[in-house]
């Protein structure tokens, strides 16, 4: 089975958008995750990416995923209650949301110097 992970970010430009998805790809790559299991979609806004996911949420025999800037301090249990303005959609799994957390977007933005 194949999952899409739906990421907040890359802009909108097609050039900005290959180079999130090569990004995000070594990222998961990196985590253990196989290529060719995993289809990232860059979405450039945040509700862009929301409204990407519910689309192919309805979509059988594929993950679909969510991945959107936490935006502020996580308080609650799990992503979609911290996502308060968004719905889950009913064929989405309770676990089909993740948030990037401000320590993990700064320390992902950082270049190495020589």
């Amino acid at each position: 089975m194949t999952a899409t992970i739906h990421v907040e970010g890359g802009g909108n430009r097609d050039s900005l958008k290959a180079e999130c998805r090569r990004a995000f790809k070594k990222f998961f790559r990196n985590a253990g995750f196989a290529d060719r299991l995993l289809k990232i979609r860059p979405c450039g806004a945040r509700d862009e990416a929301y409204r990407s996911f519910c689309r192919a949420a309805a979509s059988k025999g594929q993950a679909n995923f969510l991945l959107v800037d936490a935006e502020g301090p996580v308080t609650v249990r799990t992503p979609w209650e911290h996502l308060v303005t968004w719905k889950r959609p009913s064929a989405a799994a309770t676990d089909s949301a993740f948030l990037m957390s401000s320590a993990w977007k700064a320390g992902s933005t950082q270049t190495r110097r020589p």
